[in-house]
């Protein structure tokens, strides 16, 4: 009866030591979206979000987008902002003015290419947009 029982333990204790032993299975790759290059004009609380790429859609990393925003009597204050865009071609710019009297003008430009998009954060205070650019390899 002693040995049956030595046995049984020792059994037991083989097949707990192979269960903690076991390898995880492997897990799916999980790709980890990163977040855009955020810089803030402390204006207000609009946005404009960028996505920067090449005609054929791949994001342009390190383009700069540019904006300069007058505003206060006169428009006789102003705040320039520039930033790059991240790996996925994205920059965002956040706490614009709520209002502009003649929109926020943006100015997109990777190497030679340059676009410029003119938001109106009256119309539109979260805006989102795709920038191709034509870009020579």
């Amino acid at each position: 009866m002693r040995t049956r029982i030595l046995a049984l333990a020792l059994l037991g204790g083989i097949a707990f030591a192979q269960n903690s032993q076991a390898p995880n299975p492997p897990q799916p790759p999980t790709e980890q979206k990163q977040a855009p290059t955020e810089i803030s004009a402390d204006l207000g609380d609009c946005s404009a979000l960028f996505h920067v790429t090449d005609l054929a859609g791949h994001p342009l990393y390190n383009a700069q987008v540019h904006i300069l925003i007058r505003y206060g009597f006169l428009n006789k204050r102003k705040t320039e902002l520039t930033a790059g865009t991240n790996a996925e071609g994205k920059v965002k710019f956040v706490r614009l003015p709520n209002e502009a009297k003649h929109g926020l003008h943006f100015d997109i430009s990777y190497g030679e290419q340059r676009a410029t998009i003119i938001m109106n954060p009256g119309t539109w205070c979260q805006a989102s947009y795709d920038v191709p650019l034509k870009v020579s390899k």
